[in-house]
């Protein structure tokens, strides 16, 4: 991250006095521990007059911190290409910035938080008389949600926002089309410094920052399987405490020499279900498969895209149960997602069985629609049975 940046920050909560909304600048290079930067921070802060000062300092009852109760997205934002030089994207001029899937990321957004109940939940659950007879109704007068009019659009145009302002103060280089944007949302600090599991009335926080950061993975990776099967209902929403086991799996993966790990589920034949970050797909000649979303999956914006795009191109686009063992089928391998992109498998090895599978990474029909995506996110004139997917890819455009 450059050591200077803006972000946009809004708190919600029933103490008008603590609600709090702006663009918020930071110099992370004059952030350090010590007790005088930490109050120069402080004062920075308070320049700013529609957030507090103390609204971003660490606080020890923030419920996220206790409980990881907190949604995130994260999303790229490309200039139109004109041209590839040494497999870079070459931005046309005048610049024409959109953000990639924005408004299905933006959606996304909103069911994660419903599902977290940051957002009030439209299913509503009545018990018999019977039993409702024995509880006194339940006052939710201090509840706190985010309002109805926290909409995909009102974060689609945050997003513009921060990449408006960073791009201005020389934070970022969208010409370089390395701009990952994300929005996160989680309970924050009861007004009373309680703690507890419930979190309903918990302060909410919605933070969007901005980064350039290239190329995640690269071609021809190497995966471990988790040796644990993982199944969860919270893997098929955007949440954060998702990414913890993920943390124990990548971190063991990396310190073994992988690239990434691999998690399946508790069936006998273990069906394969995702990487720590990013939708699984095998390939044998134009025949694709990947798990379904009843697998415990992320249902990857990217990972749709993949699928339209496949279908577009004449594959043989699956989504079915993928046992670990059948994996010797197949040539190809490839994981998708928002910072991946579209990178391909060498290897993938199951610690259990003591049994390593091996993959063409430059399989040629996964080439072609690794080749195919890029333009598509980039801009670039693709085939014309994928314009109209370009379209909708691209339609969110940030204006400078």
């Amino acid at each position: 991250m450059s050591p200077k940046t803006i972000i946009f920050y809004e708190r919600f909560s029933n103490d008008t006095k603590r609600c709090r909304k702006g663009f918020v600048g930071i110099d992370y290079g004059k952030l350090q521990s010590s007790i005088e930067e930490i109050v120069a921070f402080r004062s920075l802060l308070a320049c700013h007059r529609e957030v507090a000062v103390n609204d971003l300092a660490f606080q020890p009852h923030d419920h996220e911190a206790h409980y990881g109760g907190g949604v995130f997205e994260g999303i790229r934002a490309k200039p139109r290409a004109v041209e590839i030089r040494d497999d870079k994207f070459i931005a046309a001029s005048p610049l024409e910035l959109a953000v990639i899937n924005g408004q299905e990321n933006a959606q996304r957004f909103l069911r994660s938080m419903e599902a977290l109940r940051l957002r009030e939940s439209k299913i509503k659950h009545e018990l018999p008389s019977e039993i409702s007879e024995f509880f006194k109704p339940y006052d939710s007068s201090k509840d706190i949600f985010v309002p109805e009019t926290f909409t995909s659009n009102h974060v689609l145009d945050v997003l513009a926002g921060v990449v408006q302002r960073n791009t201005h103060a020389g934070h970022l280089h969208p010409e370089k089309g390395e701009i990952y944007l994300r929005p996160l949302a989680f309970r924050a600090s009861h007004v009373d410094g309680k703690l507890g599991v419930n979190p309903r009335q918990h302060d909410i926080l919605f933070i969007v920052m901005a980064q350039e950061w290239g190329d995640y993975l690269p071609n021809g990776l190497n995966l471990v399987v988790y040796p644990q099967g993982v199944e969860s209902p919270m893997r098929r929403v955007k949440a954060s405490a998702n990414y913890a086991l993920g943390q124990i799996a990548k971190n063991d993966a990396v310190v073994l020499g992988f690239d990434d790990a691999l998690f399946t589920d508790n069936h006998s034949l273990r069906y394969i279900e995702e990487a720590t970050g990013a939708n699984f797909f095998a390939m044998k000649d134009r025949t694709i498969v990947t798990p379904p979303l009843e697998q415990y999956v992320l249902p990857g914006i990217t990972r749709q895209t993949a699928i339209t795009l496949a279908h577009n191109m004449g594959y043989d686009m699956r989504e079915e149960d993928i046992p670990l063992h059948q994996l010797a089928r197949y040539e190809c391998v490839f994981l998708s997602g928002t910072a991946t992109g579209l990178r391909s498998v060498r290897l993938v090895y199951d610690q259990e069985k003591k049994q390593a599978y091996t993959f063409n990474p430059e399989h040629e029909p996964f080439r072609r629609l690794q080749y195919e995506f890029g333009k598509l996110i980039n801009g670039m004139d693709v085939l014309p049975q994928n314009r109209e997917l370009q379209e909708q890819v691209r339609h969110v455009k940030v204006k400078f």
